[in-house]
């Protein structure tokens, strides 16, 4: 659980710490491990935490963190543009993911 005003890179290193490592990119309808190079489907992630930022200043800040684990075991985080930023991508692979977890 995220602690109150923490800030995305606090988050991020919080994760690494307990074990969510690699890090995962969104890639057309699905997502890269960059720990191993492979592609895997949404369908193949589990949901472990949800985060979500907004910029002090700039409403643009919006992110969102997601802890993920994978079939094959991997733990890491995927960030994604949050709000009117989001890309059409990024917004269908986070709705496979929640229809997952």
């Amino acid at each position: 659980m995220a602690r109150e005003m923490e800030t995305l890179a606090e988050a991020t290193t919080r994760l690494a710490d307990s074990g969510y490592v690699s890090q995962f990119l969104v890639r057309g309808d699905h997502l890269e491990c960059r720990t191993c190079d492979d592609d895997i489907h949404p369908g193949q992630l589990t949901i472990d935490e949800v985060e979500r930022f907004e910029g002090m200043s700039d409403p643009d800040d919006e992110a969102v963190l997601f802890a993920v684990t994978s079939d094959c075991g991997h733990k890491g985080t995927l960030v994604a543009a949050y709000g009117p930023d989001m890309t059409a991508e990024e917004a269908a692979v986070i709705r496979q993911l929640h229809e997952r977890s």
